[in-house]
């Protein structure tokens, strides 16, 4: 039910998120289902209200102090999107939204999480929380020149694109000290293959190819490392990979997901 939970109040987060990205996504010309009139504001609008609904009631019928944190999440997922706040279009709130809400908070909704100490639960959600501010920075900088052209002032238009793969990688050096603290060097390792891409990156900061394959790449291998532990989590991201490309493929004749884009 929490697994569910987390991954519907998610998906209402995207899909607000679409609605108030409008502008912004059809400059940068992102497949989007509101520019290509393939379904409605006011359905979005209803799509959000229910599946948020019943993601927070799963939350809350799986545990009480999950259910909370989905709450949080999913406040916070109102706030980055939705005016008057639009964390999403400020520099240092857009960064603090994604590594609170999608990073730090989502640890604390598993169940027994503190009994294993209180150093070692904020160790996970320190890495986790630093892991998600650096893949955000990356992922920010190819949206520059839409985000700029809508009004929105994120870090990527304030900043040289090498300063935010400077403070991703300082990021991604705490998440890797996070992860050997708590004894999972397998967290470590992947923080530290993520500091190799990023330094790549820096010697060629406006390419997007790469830039966008160093966010992904240790997001896939984070996902196969929850699925070793997890083994039918894997099986429903191969599943869902799978579903999602011949979907993609069939409506918009486009590859994604995918590494590079």
């Amino acid at each position: 039910m929490l697994f569910a939970g987390l991954s519907l109040v998610a998906m209402g987060a995207y899909l607000i998120n679409q609605i108030f990205d409008y502008q912004s996504d059809l400059i940068n010309r992102k497949v989007g289902f509101l520019q290509k009139g393939l379904i409605s504001r006011g359905e979005m609008i209803a799509a959000f209200a229910v599946i948020s609904a019943a993601g927070l009631g799963l939350g809350l019928a799986a545990d009480l102090r999950s259910g909370l944190v989905l709450a949080a999440i999913f406040l916070l997922g109102l706030g980055y999107s939705v005016p008057p706040f639009r964390f999403k279009d400020r520099p240092v709130m857009g960064l603090l939204a994604n590594g609170f809400g999608y990073g730090a908070l989502l640890p604390l909704a598993i169940p027994g999480i503190w009994d294993m100490g209180w150093e070692s639960a904020f160790s996970i959600t320190a890495y986790f929380a630093t892991a998600v501010s650096a893949i955000y920075l990356l992922t920010i900088i190819p949206d520059v020149k839409g985000d700029r052209l809508a009004g929105k002032m994120t870090l990527a238009a304030v900043l040289p694109n090498r300063a935010l793969i400077g403070m991703g990688v300082a990021f991604l050096i705490f998440s890797a000290f996070c992860g050997m603290k708590i004894g999972n060097y397998y967290m470590a390792a992947i923080s530290i293959i993520a500091i190799g891409l990023l330094g790549v990156a820096m010697i060629f900061p406006g390419h997007e190819w790469w830039l966008l394959f160093s966010c992904k790449f240790p997001i896939l291998l984070l996902t196969v490392l929850a699925g070793y532990y997890f083994p039918f989590y894997l099986g429903f991201v191969l599943v869902l990979i799978l579903v999602t490309r011949i979907y993609y493929k069939k409506r918009f004749g486009d590859v994604y997901p995918r590494l590079s884009g």
